[in-house]
């Protein structure tokens, strides 16, 4: 390869920082194989204090990623996402599905493998993007997300 600042380097192999980095730093994982979006939640977050990002979805949208280190025994991650979403998290009694949408604000807390588990979540209220001054509950007429037992 010839490494030329006017040419772009940008090809297959380049490209993969960009995926895993949005897998492991903010730790959603598409599972389309179990369903339509479907995703894990597994966050590795190393020695990073925060992150931030969007993944993209396959219907042209995206889901915004972002968390911040509390303390050594905390993480506080938000995701926000514009529909209706499985979320598959690792819990102190093991994997729970959770249905999420709109902004969800989470709280991780360190297993006893070293991992993050989740603790707590809690729902937004979401901005009516055809009225600016309303603000309107999820879809789902709760402001608790739904925990369900995992497979």
């Amino acid at each position: 390869e010839v490494f030329d600042t006017r040419w772009s380097h940008c090809h297959q192999w380049a490209g993969c920082p960009t995926w895993q980095l949005s897998r492991y730093a903010l730790g959603l994982q598409p599972r389309f194989d179990i369903a339509p979006d479907h995703y894990k939640f597994n966050l590795l977050p190393g020695r990073l204090e925060e992150a931030s990002g969007a993944i993209p979805t396959p219907d042209g949208g995206t889901i915004a990623v972002r968390w911040h280190r509390v303390d050594k025994n905390q993480i506080n991650c938000e995701i926000d996402c514009p529909h209706p979403l499985s979320l598959e998290l690792p819990t102190p009694g093991g994997l729970r599905t959770m249905q999420i949408e709109g902004v969800t604000t989470m709280v991780l807390h360190p297993s006893k493998d070293g991992g993050w588990v989740f603790t707590s979540a809690a729902m937004a209220l979401r901005k009516d993007p055809t009225n600016p001054d309303a603000l309107t509950l999820p879809k789902s007429d709760t402001t608790k997300p739904r925990l369900e037992e995992g497979s």
